[in-house]
């Protein structure tokens, strides 16, 4: 009878120690910056910051992600969408912050990323067609008011 209440008391502790246990995790919410709207499918990543180990992988559904099962450290999270720019942020999970909440994080679309072209060449001074030579005026610097014959020397 004492071993009995003594493998009770046993688990009783074991169970409680282990309901104590805290739970880590992040999560967040992915917008798109200029529509506004929730990114779908996108890849969310947690990386262990100090040797890249993937921890956990999820798709977000309807906007939102959610990983748990993290153990307390520091973690990058990256998240990868289709056409989107990826998005890298580091953070720590302690005893004091077990939940990291990423609230709206804001994607850009890659298309958005480039700004500005800019497109240089020279015009060609010059085509041939079959038998036909075809000369651009534009290519050759004449005097204002030049007649055809300046051009052709």
């Amino acid at each position: 009878m004492m071993l009995k209440s003594l493998l009770v008391a046993i688990f009783c502790c074991c169970s409680c120690a282990t309901f104590a246990q805290k739970t880590y995790g992040v999560k967040g919410t992915l917008f798109d910056t200029f529509s506004n709207t929730k990114v779908h499918n996108a890849t969310v990543t947690v990386l262990s910051a100090k040797d890249s180990v993937v921890q956990k992988t999820v798709h977000s559904v309807n906007g939102r992600f959610e990983v748990g099962n993290l153990k307390s450290g520091e973690f990058l999270l990256v998240v990868t969408g289709p056409n989107y720019a990826d998005f890298v942020s580091s953070f720590l999970l302690t005893e004091a912050s077990p939940v990291h909440d990423f609230g709206n994080i804001k994607m850009i679309a890659k298309s958005k990323l480039l700004e500005e072209v800019v497109i240089k060449s020279k015009v060609a001074s010059m085509k041939l067609k079959g038998d036909t030579t075809e000369f651009n005026a534009a290519a050759y610097k004449t005097q204002k008011h030049a007649k055809a014959d300046d051009l052709l020397k």
